[in-house]
């Protein structure tokens, strides 16, 4: 298991997270490898953001995936299978 470091500001940087919230995701992040943008990842999210119209956050979440050859846990399914490459799972399903 890995993380995004886009996924990590994306979570802790979220408005109405409590925190209790905040402190069970800092002990998971601070546990998971966290894994950084490079500028291959950042060109791949360019591509995907063209041409699927996602959002900055997403299309490099689904950038990083797909150089690391990952899949992507999330509720938040509808926007990320667009990216027809890419394997996505609803860890509560």
């Amino acid at each position: 298991m890995y993380i995004s470091e886009i996924s990590r500001l994306e979570v802790l940087g979220y408005h109405k997270l409590t925190s209790e919230e905040e402190s069970y995701f800092k002990d998971v992040f601070s546990f998971v490898p966290i894994i950084f943008p490079s500028q291959e990842i950042f060109d791949t999210a360019i591509a995907i953001r063209k041409s699927h119209n996602l959002k900055l956050g997403d299309s490099l979440i689904a950038a990083t995936a797909l150089a690391n050859n990952l899949s992507i846990y999330t509720r938040n399914l509808s926007d990320f299978e667009k990216v027809k490459s890419m394997r996505c799972i609803d860890p509560l399903r």
